[in-house]
């Protein structure tokens, strides 16, 4: 074995310690990049998981208003047959009350008249709600 001067040991010594020292510079970097990669990792599976709530949330509420737009179309529906009825009802109560006025008697059926009246404002009434 070739002995080596204490110059070149510490020379050799100082270039072991430069490496390892650099060795670890390039590992604590390393580290941090990844300690950071799974910082943005939890905030990006973070974020998708509240997305994905608030997509399951909306779709709910979706179904709903398509539920409650369903029952309200029929209710209209339900008011404008009703409102057909009504106004056929008045037709026909015009044409008796201009046949008795013809005959004679001047009787108005204004109960009805009322009746069919109100029924008319409460679907109009309906209809712009909806």
């Amino acid at each position: 074995m070739k002995t080596e001067t204490p110059r070149d040991l510490r020379k050799r010594m100082k270039r072991l310690e430069e490496g390892r020292d650099d060795w670890k510079g390039k590992q604590r970097g390393s580290q941090y990049a990844i300690k950071i990669m799974r910082n943005k990792l939890g905030a990006a599976s973070e974020s998708r998981d509240s997305w994905k709530r608030k997509s399951k949330e909306s779709e709910k509420r979706i179904t709903e208003l398509q539920e409650l737009t369903e029952a309200k179309t029929r209710e209209i529906t339900v008011y404008q047959e009703e409102a057909a009825q009504l106004r056929q009802e008045l037709e026909d109560l015009k044409k008796m009350n201009k046949q008795q006025s013809l005959a004679g008697n001047l009787q108005k059926p204004l109960a009805i008249s009322m009746l069919i009246s109100a029924s008319l404002w409460q679907f109009c009434w309906l209809s712009q709600l909806a």
